[in-house]
């Protein structure tokens, strides 16, 4: 069968209104943009308690849900809407983890999904799982060039031209908008050092790591997960001598934006 030519599989898109669960605003942003453009109709909420509200209420094709939300996680969402009538019983769902441990997929199949992706998402890898669960087909994308010009430790352009598939456009809106947040939640992470609330440092820490790796801002990626991992082992010492090294990951990743913008 004769694949559909770019605008017949734009328009087979178009008749499709999927459901995203994301609490993080730069995943949520990243992952809407690649749905859009390929010509998704998507509807965004920023946790399970939402995702099980918004489906009694209106109908969706298929259901993008992230794992590690707050109230209502993505494995007590999922179980949730399979309980549910009108169809809910069927429609595909595929879980976005930050995790790619052995036992993740099985786990997320025995919560009631059917497929999974891992973070950061690449474009191309979520239009072809969402076209897959649709049966849509699709013309297969040019690959990107494997060695980019202008490759820096502190933003993976590569992984950054995965996420945009080449819209430098949305490039320049993305990391704008990643920057600005970034620098908004280091303050209140310095905030929440000072209150030694590790719960909360983590929670902010890990949102924090998800977006950096989805924008390909890699050091401060790395620099957010370091601190993460002492969380999780409740030490506070290397948590508050970490800071200063997110700070300045954070200073040069601005820098290194800034550049990319001019």
């Amino acid at each position: 069968m004769q694949k559909k030519d770019e605008k017949e599989l734009t328009n087979s898109r178009n008749e499709h209104h999927l459901l995203l669960a994301e609490d993080n605003l730069i995943n949520q942003k990243v992952s809407m943009k690649i749905l859009n453009r390929a010509g998704y109709n998507v509807t965004a909420v920023g946790n399970g308690a939402e995702a099980v509200e918004v489906v009694t209420k209106d109908k969706f094709d298929l259901i993008l849900m992230d794992i590690q939300m707050p109230e209502v996680d993505g494995y007590a969402a999922t179980k949730e809407i399979r309980k549910l009538s009108n169809g809910y019983l069927k429609i595909p769902i595929i879980a976005l983890t930050a995790h790619a441990l052995t036992g993740d997929r099985e786990k997320c199949i025995q919560a009631g999904m059917d497929d999974y992706l891992t973070k950061p998402i690449i474009g191309d890898k979520l239009i072809t799982k969402v076209d897959s669960l649709l049966k849509i087909d699709r013309y297969k994308p040019e690959p990107v060039a494997e060695v980019l010009q202008n490759q820096s430790v502190i933003i993976n352009y590569e992984r950054l031209k995965k996420v945009s598939m080449g819209d430098v456009g949305f490039e320049e809106e993305l990391l704008t908008s990643f920057i600005e947040d970034t620098i908004i939640k280091l303050e209140k992470m310095t905030e929440l050092v000072n209150l030694k609330d590790m719960a909360k440092i983590k929670e902010l820490v890990h949102t924090i790591k998800g977006a950096s790796y989805s924008v390909g801002a890699q050091q401060l990626g790395d620099e957010a997960f370091a601190i993460e991992l002492s969380c999780q082992s409740d030490d506070y010492e290397s948590v508050f001598d970490r800071m200063n090294n997110l700070r300045k990951a954070v200073s040069e990743t601005k820098a290194e934006i800034q550049k990319f913008l001019s």
